[in-house]
Parts: C-alpha cells; sequence; structure tokens
C-alpha cells in the first residue's frame, strides 16, 4: 500500500481528484432514458458479461482534466456511471454533453438521438 504523500502526488492540495455530488430520481430517470434512447440496440448487454442488467448510479463525479476545454465547460469533467448488477463493470458519461443533448431534445422536441 501507497503512503498518503503517494495518493495525493500530484494532486493540487486544496483540489479533491473526484467530487461527489448525488443526482435527483428526476436527473437519473432523465439520463437513463437517454442511455436508452442513445444504445444502439434496446437489449445492448455489459461490455463484460453480456448482462442487460445495469443502472444509472445516483452518483456523480468531478474528474480534473490537464487543460481547459471550452467546449466541455471548463477544467474538470462532471460525470455519472452506469454499473452491471451481474459483475460489476461501470461505464462513464460525461454529464456536460448528455445533459446538453437532453436540453436539445426538449427544445426540439426530438428525442435526443
Amino acid at each position: 500500500m501507497g503512503t498518503e504523500d503517494d495518493k495525493t502526488k500530484g494532486q493540487a492540495s486544496n483540489v479533491p481528484a473526484v467530487t461527489e455530488i448525488k443526482l435527483s430520481k428526476d436527473e437519473v430517470n432523465e439520463i437513463t432514458a437517454h442511455i436508452n434512447r442513445k444504445a444502439r440496440d434496446p437489449n445492448d448487454g455489459c461490455p463484460v458479461c453480456g448482462s442487460p442488467l445495469s443502472y444509472v448510479l445516483e452518483n456523480t463525479y468531478r474528474v480534473e482534466v490537464l487543460t481547459n476545454i471550452p467546449a466541455f465547460g471548463g477544467t474538470y469533467q462532471p460525470l455519472t456511471a452506469t454499473t452491471c448488477e451481474e459483475c460489476g463493470f461501470v461505464r462513464f458519461f460525461n454529464l456536460n454533453i448528455v445533459k446538453a443533448r437532453i436540453a436539445d431534445a426538449e427544445t426540439d422536441g426530438s428525442d435526443g438521438g
């Protein structure tokens, strides 16, 4: 196991590498619907075990990036994730992009596709 110094090496002392924020039930439902619409196949399963049993986690994560990316909204990326109930595989989704596509769909009346 590494020391505390090993764990924080290369990180700004006042900014955690990952920050957790909870999504509301409505946001989880909205994101779930968006991901389901985007899936290539309605039964798109886990890429590891093939199970169709996965769900959007209510946690969000703030992952720092090395440079300011204006198209993505700054020096960090807010992420949400889905996890497979069978094997635990996790997929991350950029919340800036997901929420923008949901808003676009609401504005133009499309299904977000």
